[in-house]
C-alpha cells in the first residue's frame, strides 16, 4: 500500500466530540499559540538565511537583517553605546559581545561626523555573537556610535 496524495487536512479538534472539545478548550488554545510561535520562529529563520553578506563595512549609519520588533513578539533589541572621547593612542577599537538568543539584525547609527569607519565581521545574522571593529580617521579623534542589536528568543517547547 502507498499513499497517493493528501486532499483534505483536518485539525485534530475536528475529531473530538463537543463535550471533550469544551473540556480541552484552554489547553488546546495554549498548544495552538505555542505552535504558531514556533512556526513564526522558523519562518523568520528561513527568511534570514537568504542574507549572504559576510562582512559589512561603512563609515556612517547602516542596518542589516531584520530590524523590526513589531514583526514578532519573539524579537527584542538591546542598545550599546560606543563612546570613546578624544584621546591619543590606538586608532582601532574592537567590540565583541555574545548573546544567548539569536541575532536577527543590527543597526549602527553614527553620532559624529569624524567617526572613521567600521566593519561588522563574520555576518552575525543567525549567530550568537557579534564582532565590530571601529577605526578612527586620526589618532586624536573620538568614536561615537549607537548600536542596536535585534535578538530573537526561542519559543517555549
Amino acid at each position: 500500500m502507498e499513499i497517493i496524495g493528501y486532499d483534505n487536512f483536518l485539525e485534530m479538534t475536528h475529531l473530538l466530540d463537543y463535550e471533550l472539545k469544551m473540556k480541552l478548550k484552554y489547553p488546546l488554545i495554549y498548544i495552538e499559540n505555542k505552535y504558531q510561535q514556533r512556526k513564526e520562529y522558523y519562518n523568520i529563520i528561513q527568511d534570514l538565511k537568504e542574507i549572504t553578506i559576510n562582512d559589512k563595512t561603512g563609515g556612517g549609519s547602516s542596518t542589516q537583517g531584520l530590524c523590526n520588533k513589531d514583526r514578532s513578539n519573539l524579537i527584542y533589541s538591546t542598545n550599546i553605546d560606543v563612546d570613546e572621547s578624544w584621546k591619543f593612542g590606538d586608532s582601532i577599537l574592537n567590540y565583541h559581545n555574545s548573546f544567548t538568543d539569536l541575532i536577527v539584525g543590527w543597526r549602527i547609527k553614527s553620532l559624529a561626523n569624524l567617526n572613521g569607519s567600521w566593519i561588522v565581521k563574520d555576518n552575525p545574522i543567525l549567530k550568537h555573537e557579534i564582532n565590530i571593529t571601529f577605526e578612527r580617521t586620526a589618532k586624536v579623534f573620538g568614536i561615537g556610535y549607537d548600536i542596536e542589536i535585534f535578538l530573537m528568543k526561542e519559543p517555549e517547547l
